[in-house]
């Protein structure tokens, strides 16, 4: 349960970059400025859910099983870590493309 919840939160970082960085863009787009100050936030609630799921999986003995699943997760926790640390350059990176 705690895997899909923090996918959910990883995924609302990135997913507005990713599409800006397919070309799906527009006003609609504004609607997420409003939570980039929240960012961090979220990424640290996705980073801890992410710990505890490993945990979980851990003392389940099921860490094997979940191998794919956690891996995509927490590759994606720290890919939001990364946007959002890397913000600046990757604004000007996009707007160099331009």
């Amino acid at each position: 349960m705690s895997t899909f919840a923090a996918l959910g939160v990883a995924s609302c970082c990135i997913l507005p970059m990713t599409l800006m960085i397919f070309g799906v863009g527009g006003s609609w787009m504004a609607v997420f400025a409003r939570t980039a100050a929240w960012a961090p936030l979220f990424i640290a609630v996705a980073a801890s859910m992410t710990a505890l799921a490993w945990g979980i999986a851990w003392r389940r003995h099921q860490v094997r099983r979940l191998i794919p699943t956690l891996a995509i997760l927490t590759a994606m926790t720290l890919l939001a870590w990364g946007i959002w640390a890397n913000e600046m350059a990757i604004n000007d990176l996009l707007i160099s493309w331009m």
